[in-house]
């Protein structure tokens, strides 16, 4: 049984790694080429399936067990994904502002604890994106209080 087990964990494994390397825009030349975290880092939904990946690899390691812990750890690890991303200028993220950083790593954190779906967090995603960048927007948030 406990064969069984581990074979099911590496096939569970070996399937969450394929989904960013499927859902990339870009197709590596070689095997080093996908290493690349600009890459990685492309698409909304790359972001959500790394975290996911990650989180579940944390979650595993240091044996979370508390429900709530697992989500705010599936938070955590997106908001840092995201903060490097625009620290490094990798992707979509290089050229959103930091309160887009802020509301990708809450977005991407959702995605990851399983609460919704991609496509629904990626359409949300995209109309905050919108609303913010709009003329009006940055005129309300830019504007000096008196």
């Amino acid at each position: 049984m406990k064969n069984l087990i581990k074979r099911l964990v590496i096939l569970l494994a070996m399937v969450l790694f394929a989904v960013p390397v499927f859902s990339q825009t870009e197709v590596p030349e070689t095997i080093w080429d996908a290493l690349d975290l600009r890459l990685w880092l492309q698409t909304f939904a790359l972001l959500i399936s790394l975290a996911t990946f990650i989180t579940t690899f944390v979650n595993g390691a240091f044996k979370i067990e508390k429900s709530a812990t697992r989500k705010v750890m599936g938070w955590v690890i997106s908001f840092i994904l995201a903060a490097l991303g625009k620290l490094l200028a990798l992707g979509f993220l290089a050229e959103v502002s930091w309160l887009m950083i802020l509301i990708t790593g809450v977005l991407a954190g959702l995605g990851a604890n399983g609460m919704f779906t991609v496509p629904l967090l990626q359409n949300l995603w995209y109309m905050l994106e919108s609303l913010l960048n709009s003329p009006k927007a940055i005129e309300k948030l830019t504007a000096k209080k008196k």
